[in-house]
């Protein structure tokens, strides 16, 4: 009779921490003797997981995502269009309005923004361009009639500021927290599956559980060994093993990972 051997899930990173459930739930579903075996627990394992699929999902792309960006690509477009309104300007024939597109020209040469740039940087440069347009250089603005330009400008970029500071907020408190608890009770769904299973191949006295016991116990060596960093010896020198937790051994070779 085989055993499953124990696996710290705690030291997976998230992505690997969801392929390993990925892996096992896919596992279990291809055994139909040990799906019929733990409906019920399986049931419960299915449901947890979902939640850190979507709890992950958030993670990685906050809802505001699409927020930032559209208000990004809007300001780049004012932001050209400033450019590009300035530029046009310096052909009319008058001293005036020539002289401020020479100001304002050079002063978009010295702000030296890329609208492709990282997002917190053009924030910051676009944020003190505006101020300088709607102070130090109003008059020049005025000249050019640039002024709801400017202003609009100002708003799209605000835009991304408080977008970019709430995703900022969300990620470090709601969605990590999310994340955080959905990941324990995946592992604790998981956790009752493989005592079931255990207790069955051990009460029962069957060698029925040994092949998805084996399967499964090739896939914890594989995530000791690719997720956690460490050397893990099968017992049998093969990447599975009987199952046997006395014939493992486990060498840290890496730093714990950050969950």
């Amino acid at each position: 009779m085989s055993e499953i051997t124990s696996i710290s899930l705690k030291r997976l990173n998230n992505g690997a921490h969801f392929a390993f459930h990925t892996d096992v739930l896919n596992a279990i579903q291809k055994d139909k003797k040990v799906s019929k075996k733990v409906a019920a627990e399986l049931q419960v394992y299915q449901s947890a997981f979902k939640v850190e699929d979507e709890a992950l999902a958030i993670s990685r792309k906050s809802f505001l995502t699409d927020e930032i960006k559209k208000a990004d690509d809007e300001r780049d477009d004012l932001y050209t269009g400033l450019k590009n309104s300035i530029k046009a300007f310096g052909s009319i024939p008058d001293e005036k309005t020539k002289q401020a597109c020479r100001v304002l020209t050079q002063l978009l040469k010295d702000y030296r923004i890329n609208v492709q740039g990282q997002l917190n940087q053009e924030t910051g440069l676009l944020t003190n361009l505006v101020a300088d347009l709607q102070g130090k250089y109003k008059a020049e603005v005025a000249t050019l009639s640039l002024g709801d330009l400017v202003k609009a400008l100002r708003d799209a970029n605000e835009r991304v500021r408080i977008a970019m500071s709430e995703r900022h907020d969300n990620n470090s408190t709601k969605t990590v927290g999310a994340l955080k608890k959905a990941r324990v009770a995946s592992d604790q769904a998981y956790a009752q599956i493989v005592k079931f299973l255990n207790a069955y191949a051990l009460t029962e006295k069957t060698t029925d559980y040994d092949p998805f016991i084996n399967v499964l116990n090739t896939i914890i060596v594989y995530y000791k060994r690719e997720g956690m960093g460490l050397k893990v010896i099968a017992p049998d020198g093969g990447n599975g093993g009987t199952g046997d937790n006395s014939g493992y051994s486990e060498i840290p070779e890496a730093p714990e990972p950050m969950v």
